[in-house]
């Protein structure tokens, strides 16, 4: 299977398997720390730098709170968190797509 079909197949599983990060409805009292990385593309892969921490309350966008956060990213930070199920992060762009890390 080609690279992009991978991912593609990465990201139904992980849209069907158990969410992440707080959904819409939710408690907004429910706090979760996710680690921001700063997403750094290359022609067909990408390398994710850490940059730092931030906590998440109820359904805020994960993603775009670690780039308030961090101007220094550029808009290019993810939010990730680690995710036991898959024994890996699962990691969330500012647009709420998802991906395992």
């Amino acid at each position: 299977m080609k690279r992009p079909a991978c991912l593609v197949a990465l990201y139904a599983l992980l849209m069907l398997s158990m969410p992440v990060f707080a959904e819409a409805g939710e408690e907004d009292n429910i706090s979760e720390e996710v680690q921001c990385r700063r997403m750094d593309r290359r022609s067909d892969d990408y390398r994710l730098e850490e940059i730092g921490h931030v906590g998440v309350y109820g359904n805020q966008q994960a993603a775009q709170n670690c780039n308030q956060a961090f101007p220094d990213c550029g808009y290019r930070c993810v939010a990730c968190i680690y995710n036991y199920q898959h024994d890996g992060e699962v990691c969330e762009d500012r647009s709420g797509n998802r991906f395992l890390n």
